[in-house]
């Protein structure tokens, strides 16, 4: 009989999170957690990136590039097509948050002109050697950034440039969260051992509406089932 595997798909971060990976851990080994994690949403660095460590369980990145925003470009007077770009629901890219965290983007900049590479593949190879069990998946329709994308892995990253990197990402502010925003509200409050409250920030920039009745929610997205 083959052990069940479970990869499962996670949204937040903090006690509650952590008190849910237990659970699942009780029912069977986790293969791999995903989470949204990026050079701009840094919360599983706290406690959720190094409980997978501890725990040989991979730890899959989505949004690793921010939605498109540490490519650099995306400026404040971007339009995302309005019938199905989730982005127009994501409060990190409103205008005044876009505008508050161009100095992370210009930094992205610096650091890839010094090393012959693009601000995404910066972003990336930044998360690749930081963390052993870390894949991220970034999504893309477009040929030449998934080839962009790819090419991040052979973007070597010295010590010493990883740690410049990681001083000057610290030393700046970043402004609002990926979390849905409006889109929350199109959510179908379901039951689900696993969801937590908070898809919103408190922070000036965000201008999405605060509802303490949305619920964001983790699902299991993929598995195996016994085979017998």
């Amino acid at each position: 009989m083959v052990p069940l595997a479970l990869c499962l798909m996670l949204a937040g971060c903090g006690e509650r999170l952590r008190k849910g990976l237990l659970r699942a851990q009780q029912v069977t080994p986790l293969a791999a957690i995903q989470n949204i994690y990026s050079m701009v949403e840094r919360d599983s660095e706290a406690e959720i990136i190094p409980y997978c460590m501890e725990n040989n369980i991979g730890f899959v990145p989505f949004s690793p590039i921010a939605s498109g925003f540490l490519s650099g470009k995306i400026t404040p007077q971007t339009q995302f097509e309005r019938n199905d770009d989730v982005r127009n629901w994501v409060p990190q890219l409103s205008r005044r948050n876009i505008e508050g965290n161009q100095p992370i983007v210009e930094m992205l900049k610096d650091f890839a002109a010094k090393k012959n590479a693009t601000p995404a593949q910066i972003s990336l190879a930044w998360m690749l050697h930081k963390y052993p069990n870390v894949v991220p998946i970034p999504g893309s329709k477009n040929k030449e950034r998934i080839i962009e994308n790819l090419d991040s892995a052979n973007v070597v990253l010295t010590e010493e440039v990883f740690r410049s990197l990681e001083d000057a990402l610290n030393s700046l502010k970043v402004y609002g969260h990926r979390g849905l925003g409006g889109f929350c509200h199109r959510i179908a409050r379901i039951p689900h051992p696993l969801r937590h409250r908070d898809c919103h920030t408190t922070s000036p920039y965000n201008t999405a509406p605060r509802d303490p009745n949305t619920w964001s929610f983790g699902v299991l997205f993929s598995y195996n089932k016994y085979i017998r």
